[in-house]
Parts: structure tokens; sequence; C-alpha cells
């Protein structure tokens, strides 16, 4: 029974009393419906299951209203992991760039580092060799090749006056080359 025919009936067994009350009923059974009893027993059954289906519904909303509030936080939850979830991205990604920006100028520096140091050797190199050519040039070849022999402990080559060298490296010839 739905609900429209519940206020019918109802309507009908309010203006029922009311005729009884005045001393006139229609006849129940001329309408099809068999005794007044037997209507007031269906009209009780009916506003009874009408009753558990409203107590259905109330409840079939509540859980509605649970699910929807679950579903909801759920949204929310989602949203703000999708949010953190970004937010580690960025800053995982802004590290990466912080590291290799520090990468990169450590590598710039080590650069620089041996830029300097080999300019620094190659500086070092050329005045050893500036001074080498000087004392070379002060002291005569023979005086040179017989000097070179005795610090680096090699033999000089051969046909370039070795006796001389052999001479200036016992100290002999009084000081001849």
């Amino acid at each position: 029974m739905n609900r429209m025919s519940y206020h019918y009936i109802e309507a009908y067994l309010l203006a029922s009393k009311r005729l009884e009350m005045m001393g006139s009923s229609p006849s129940l059974s001329s309408l099809g419906l068999g005794s007044l009893g037997s209507f007031r027993s269906q009209f009780k059954d009916a506003q009874c299951h009408q009753k558990h289906t409203e107590d259905a519904w109330d409840e079939a909303l509540k859980e509605k209203k649970k699910f929807d509030k679950e579903a909801s936080t759920s949204m929310e939850t989602e949203g703000q992991l999708r949010k953190e979830l970004e937010n580690l991205r960025a800053k995982a990604e802004a590290s990466v760039a912080c590291a290799q920006g520090e990468a990169m100028a450590d590598f710039k520096n080590s650069l620089e580092f041996s830029d300097l140091y080999i300019r620094g050797f190659i500086d070092c190199y050329l005045e050893a060799m500036i001074d080498w050519s000087f004392l070379e040039k002060a002291m005569g070849p023979e005086s040179y090749n017989a000097m070179m022999v005795v610090a680096t402990g090699a033999e000089s080559p051969e046909g370039k006056n070795q006796e001389g060298v052999e001479d200036i490296t016992r100290g002999g010839n009084e000081g001849d080359a």
C-alpha cells in the first residue's frame, strides 16, 4: 500500500466514524471492502507495514548519508594524499636540482684547480728549463752533462765528450772541462 492510499483510508475511517456518531454509516460491503472489523484490522496491518517501511527507508537514508560521508572523507583523503605526493615530488626535484648545481659547482672548482695546478706546473717547468739552459750556457756543455750524470745517475750520451764528463765527475783536471 502506498503512502497516498494510506491517507485516503485514514480519511475514510475518520469520515465513517463521524457518520456513525450521526447515526448513519455507509455499508462497507457495498464498497467491496468487507466488514468494518476486518477493514480496521487490515488498516492496522497497513499502518504497521507502513511503519516498517518508513523505518527501513530511514535506515537506508542513514546508510546513504554514512556512505556519502565516507566517500567524501575518502575523496578528501585522496586529495590530501595527491597534494602531499605533489609536494614530495617537487621537493625531490628541487633536491636533485640543488645537488646537480652543487656537483656542477664542485666540478667547475675542480676544473679551475686543475687549470691552476697545470699552469703552475708548466710555469715551474718553464722556469726550470730557463734556469737549466742558463746553467748550461754558463757552465759549458761538458760541465753541464757531467752535472746531469751525477744528479740523475744516468750515463751521458755517447759521443758527447765522454772523457770530459768522466774527468769532471771524478773531480779531475783541476777544474778544466
